[in-house]
């Protein structure tokens, strides 16, 4: 990886005060593919190394776009959880994928304590399975994959579209297509139908995935049923 694609700046902890760095990638990077679950891979480097930011002086940890004041009850509660626990991590610089795992593990910590809007939670678990899968680790992938899927079927329910850039098309379908992964094929075709049913949504490249997704399915579905017998 070219140095140059990432870079340091100082933030200030919004819990404890103190000033630390962070590592962040430059903006223009060559996006060479990506994936039926959105997951982009770029020339060079891993954003998603980088995504959670990690204060080393207290341990607390968010993603840069959760990052920002802290509201006197949040400050309470994080204090406490952190009362008389020794902190020990530092990930300044460049990050090995080992390294950005323990920054998701502290992330969902520190989120789930915050109350994070249920997407927030499930983008953390979802790019945790990506770099869980690129270990080899299956087992933390799948269950990375079942808490993402978990969360997105609550924010779907509950959050106001958009959510973030998804529409409820879009999150439809990526739940179809996380419940694929699990091996869940029948509840994956049941939030499938609900994407490919809007016809006329002016979402030809979704509707183009998802038609892509449902054929997918149809053997798979036909497959377990036979298997089954």
């Amino acid at each position: 990886m070219e140095k140059k694609q990432i870079y340091e700046t100082d933030k200030e902890c919004p819990l404890c005060e103190e000033t630390f760095k962070v590592t962040r990638t430059r903006v223009g990077l060559r996006m060479v593919s990506m994936d039926t679950d959105f997951r982009m891979k770029y020339e060079g480097v891993d954003p998603y190394l980088y995504v959670v930011w990690v204060c080393p002086h207290c341990g607390y940890a968010t993603p840069d776009s959760a990052f920002g004041p802290l509201s006197d009850n949040e400050k309470a509660i994080l204090q406490k959880a952190l009362q008389g626990k020794k902190v020990g991590v530092k990930l300044e610089g460049e990050r090995t994928a080992e390294q950005a795992l323990v920054s998701y593990k502290l992330a969902i910590y520190f989120g789930e304590l915050r109350q994070l809007h249920p997407s927030q939670l499930a983008g953390l678990y979802l790019k945790m399975a990506w770099l869980s899968g690129d270990q080899g680790d299956k087992d933390m992938q799948q269950t990375c994959l079942s808490k993402a899927v978990e969360n997105y079927m609550e924010a779907y329910s509950t959050e106001r579209f958009p959510i973030g850039k998804m529409t409820e098309n879009t999150l439809g379908y990526l739940i179809a297509n996380l419940l694929d992964r699990l091996g869940k094929y029948e509840e994956a075709a049941k939030w499938l139908g609900k994407v490919v049913n809007q016809r006329n949504s002016g979402e030809a490249k979704i509707q183009e995935m998802a038609r892509d997704l449902w054929h997918s399915l149809k053997g798979k579905r036909a497959q377990a049923a036979g298997d089954g017998q």
